[in-house]
């Protein structure tokens, strides 16, 4: 979980690492695009692959052209981001030509799963101590439903917030 504070408004940054500023209160991340130019760019494809696990990254997908181009997508933490961006620019594996890296914030949605998640949860008690006190079967049956819409919604919205977790990780 961190924060670039960026040079413009649009949201992204051109230039060094400099400007990455680690911060907990949002929940933001990162898609850093790079160009390198490389004479041997299947060598440095398989440079950079075999380094990306010291900054506990990994390879999340990739490919080689036969024009001798590749594009690699590397996970890698977000408190590794900016330590790995200046091993790959200090590299003599080529020339770092174009970087952008660009911000999304997504506090306000991931927040309100975290709140949805608090109040579905504060539900399923209510109506679990209901079930309990039920009379009738009619009574049981309609509370057990509600308990598996409730169940239904909490399991949807923990992935969702797994989801977001893990973008906010790599």
């Amino acid at each position: 979980n961190g924060s670039v504070v960026p040079d413009s408004n649009d949201g992204a940054i051109n230039g060094s690492n400099e400007g990455i500023v680690m911060e907990t209160t949002r929940k933001i991340y990162y898609t850093v695009d790079m160009y390198i130019d490389s004479e041997d760019v299947e060598g440095a494809y398989k440079y950079y692959t075999s380094k990306v696990s010291l900054f506990k990254g990994y390879v999340s997908s990739s490919t080689i052209n036969s024009t001798g181009s590749s594009f690699v997508i590397y996970k890698v933490p977000t408190n590794k981001l900016t330590e790995f961006l200046d091993y790959v620019e200090e590299s003599d594996q080529g020339e770092v030509v174009k970087k952008t890296i660009t911000t999304t914030d997504i506090t306000t949605q991931y927040n309100a799963v975290a709140a949805r998640l608090e109040v579905l949860n504060s539900s399923r008690i209510s109506y679990l101590k209901m079930l309990e006190k039920a009379n009738n079967l009619n009574e049981i049956i309609n509370l057990q439903n509600k308990i598996e819409d409730i169940d239904t919604e909490i399991k949807r919205l923990e992935n969702e917030k797994s989801s977001y977790d893990g973008l906010l990780e790599y």
